[in-house]
């Protein structure tokens, strides 16, 4: 198989799952609000979502049509058919979810980008091998599209880093501190008896904090850095959003970045262009 197309088929397997695990381990008023007075939109914008389209009482089924959604687009079957449905579940949630992260959005610019890439597939299943030439345009809106993905990446990780400078705790290194210690989004338990004793170190938390500042910075590069630092940089990125992962929760956040990362750093549209 094209191993181009294999990273951009794992990206958007990633991103069905993430949004997948958020329908399946979340409840409806978490979600949505239901049953908190929260009312769902009534525009007309509104009623295109697909999580309003059955009205409050039948929420559930727009779930289980979001689920078979993503777990089709999982599987790979019909992938050119799958993609526009699997962008609608994406856009419906960022647009009706009172709960929404950084990775939810991330997840459907993610997919967004990648829609032509998938439009323009014929293959019975997206994990079998590429059987179609491209013509000349096909491969430049595919090139234009890759970039799209790798240029909000590299803007994610610039901003990301950048936008701390002016906060002093990140400057001194104190920001790791307050975030491990924080109620809401601070150490598990099961991480407080091994981590706490190192925040005491002031060395530790200047050291945390500012590598932090500085692979994001590194992360913005990839864009532009050798293609044999690359797969480096990608371990680099895992590691980054996995103990985010660890320490803060949110495994949908942890699975769109590494979906990001795997088109950002690993797909090489001069190679894609040779193996076809």
């Amino acid at each position: 198989m094209n191993n181009q197309f294999k990273m951009i088929s794992i990206a958007r397997a990633l991103i069905a799952f993430s949004t997948l695990l958020i329908l399946l381990l979340n409840n409806d008023a978490t979600m949505f609000g239901i049953g908190n007075g929260v009312e769902l939109f009534t525009n007309n914008f509104g009623k295109l979502n697909l999580f309003f389209l059955f009205g409050v009482e039948k929420i559930w089924l727009a779930k289980v049509i979001a689920v078979f959604i993503l777990l089709t687009s999982i599987i790979g079957y019909l992938p050119r058919f799958t993609i526009i449905p699997q962008l609608w579940v994406h856009w419906s949630f960022i647009n009706g979810s009172i709960s929404i992260e950084g990775g939810d959005q991330v997840a459907y610019l993610v997919i967004l980008f990648l829609t032509p890439i998938f439009l323009l597939d014929k293959r019975l299943n997206m994990w079998r091998e590429i059987s179609k030439n491209y013509s000349k345009f096909e491969m430049e809106l595919i090139r234009f599209c890759l970039n799209l993905v790798k240029l909000q990446a590299m803007v994610i990780y610039f901003v990301a880093s950048v936008g701390k400078y002016p906060v002093e705790q990140w400057l001194n290194g104190t920001s790791i501190y307050y975030w491990f210690i924080d109620p809401t989004f601070g150490l598990p338990d099961y991480l407080k008896t091994i981590v706490l004793p190192l925040l005491k170190n002031g060395w530790f938390i200047f050291v945390a904090g500012w590598s932090v500042l500085i692979l994001e910075l590194v992360l913005a590069t990839g864009f532009i850095i050798k293609e044999k630092f690359k797969k480096y940089l990608f371990v680099g990125g895992v590691l980054l959003h996995f103990s985010i992962f660890l320490v803060h929760g949110l495994p949908n956040f942890m699975l769109s970045m590494i979906a990001l990362l795997t088109v950002y750093l690993l797909v090489d549209f001069k190679k894609m262009e040779s193996q076809i």
